[in-house]
């Protein structure tokens, strides 16, 4: 039941109280003995008793991963050397179980013309026909024509500072120099001055079987690395990181909320002082225990760091293939497809690869998950069991009532968690997550009333109450919800009428 249809429930009880004790009403006085001819009565009132504690555990903040919809990796299905053309188109979120294989994955799926998703970032292999940006087709012969289209020929001249390529300038080197001619007729156009074809000269990464031009990484300040005075190539590294749980347990105690009971009463023998009776209880209560805070978990994930060809320019490019304004120069660095330390002969798979985050305890580097924990529910409850009633003046007796309970319960587990690591821009997050339950629960009750009757047959009643009931568990995705129905005291109160 919906907490809205609870508490207009609670409004129905108090008007239905109302209503009976007004048409309920008679004149005479209560007699002395204390309305002894009538032994059934009925009684509607509000309830405070219940709530929950509920201990949350297990997997929290575990499994979170950026990207959960794309293949996840068996790792006892690869022990050997995989073909190119068995690997998955992309991969990414890893599991602890996988990482041994996941080594080498990276730069056999570059190689064979796949694309490697990282958290952060993503490496494509560069095509000979690849000519974004311009750049005109691979050919394996250099200083020949490469093509003619429409008004444009383009004509490969050589590699700058590469022999028998262009002399090293020290700003193009390793860069490919195009001559582009704009033609008429399939002529060259003369310039009206200087009597030489006009044309233009650019400067584009070639073609190379061992780097690309076409990767992206999520942030220069984290994932790109370059020391003019340490002398080593300027590197990238990209990553694969998931989270571990830590053990952590959080412990809440949802108090008393309003609910509804109805009674029925029958009075079994009445004596000089006091009655005794058999009484049973219907009634309906909900809880909800919820929290919103960071907890401490275990990142693992693995690095991989790659070389490229020169350092990213200054205009704060994240990858390829990017351009001068006036694209007449290509600015992107290009890559190679091997990570570092990538062995293409180690059959086994084990040795390879990129560096671990965390060692395999776990100690080395911790992050924070900040997420929201929520059980909420209904129960339906049920009470049966012996009262007594003793009657103090004319108007005025004390009632008490203890016996069996039970309560069908129905309860919503929920829980929402996120992350974010500097090398990552994007959040690694669940979303909102939901797992209905329902279980059945006994224990027993006791409560002690005080009734004041303005009529024969119409009274209230005011006490107190204690309810103790059995516990049952939730498990959604590895995280444990332990709901412990442990009412304890509360208080109740309503209207009664006998007929």
């Amino acid at each position: 039941m919906k907490p809205t249809y609870l508490r207009a429930s609670l409004l129905l009880a108090v008007f239905a109280g109302l209503g009976v004790q007004i048409s309920a009403q008679d004149p005479r006085p209560v007699p002395i003995e204390y309305l002894r001819p009538m032994k059934n009565s009925v009684s509607i009132g509000v309830r405070a008793v219940g709530g929950a504690k509920v201990r949350f555990s297990g997997n929290l903040g575990g499994g979170l991963q950026q990207y959960t919809n794309l293949p996840r990796l068996d790792y006892d299905e690869y022990t050997a050397s995989v073909p190119i053309k068995d690997l998955p188109i992309s991969v990414n979120s890893v599991t602890g179980e996988s990482s041994y294989y996941l080594q080498t994955i990276t730069a056999m799926m570059i190689k064979g013309d796949y694309t490697a998703i990282f958290d952060n970032g993503s490496i494509s292999v560069d095509g000979r026909t690849n000519t974004s940006g311009g750049r005109p087709q691979g050919r394996d012969t250099p200083d020949s024509q490469m093509l003619v289209e429409n008004d444009q020929g383009t004509w490969y001249k050589g590699i700058v500072g590469v022999d028998p390529g262009l002399p090293a300038d020290g700003i193009h080197d390793g860069m490919a120099l195009y001559e582009i001619y704009t033609l008429s007729g399939g002529n060259t156009i003369p310039d009206p001055y200087t009597g030489e074809p006009v044309k233009t000269t650019k400067y584009y990464l070639p073609y190379s079987a061992d780097h690309s031009r076409n990767w992206t990484i999520g942030s220069r300040e984290q994932q790109y690395h370059h020391d003019p005075d340490a002398g080593g190539p300027a590197q990238v590294t990209f990553g694969r990181y998931w989270t571990e749980a830590a053990g952590n347990t959080i412990e809440l105690e949802d108090g008393n909320n309003p609910g509804v009971e109805f009674t029925f009463e029958r009075i079994v023998q009445r004596f000089k002082r006091f009655e005794w009776g058999l009484a049973a209880t219907a009634g309906i209560s909900e809880f909800n225990a919820k929290t919103r805070r960071g907890i401490t978990i275990n990142l693992r994930g693995y690095e991989y760091t790659y070389d490229l060809t020169r350092p990213l320019p200054d205009d704060g490019s994240t990858g390829g293939p990017t351009f001068s304004a006036d694209e007449t120069e290509e600015t992107t660095a290009a890559i190679g497809i091997n990570h570092n330390a990538y062995d293409e002969n180690d059959a086994d798979l084990t040795r390879a690869g990129g560096k671990p985050v965390a060692n395999a305890d776990g100690t080395d580097r911790t992050e924070t998950v900040n997420g929201y924990w929520q059980v909420r529910g209904v129960y339906y409850l049920f009470r049966a069991g012996p009262f007594i009633r003793v009657p103090l003046t004319r108007r005025f007796s004390v009632s008490a009532s203890a016996g069996y309970m039970g309560a069908y319960a129905g309860s919503k587990f929920r829980y929402e968690e996120t992350m974010t690591i500097p090398e990552v821009s994007a959040a690694y997050t669940t979303g909102d997550v939901v797992k209905n339950n329902q279980h059945y629960i006994s224990g027993f009750y006791g409560d002690l009333n005080i009734e004041w009757w303005l009529s024969t047959r119409t009274g209230f009643y005011a006490g107190a109450a204690y309810e103790k009931m059995g516990d049952y568990t939730q498990i959604h995705d590895g995280r444990r919800a332990d709901v412990k129905m442990d009412g304890g005291a509360g208080f109740r109160f309503g209207v009664i009428t006998r007929f």
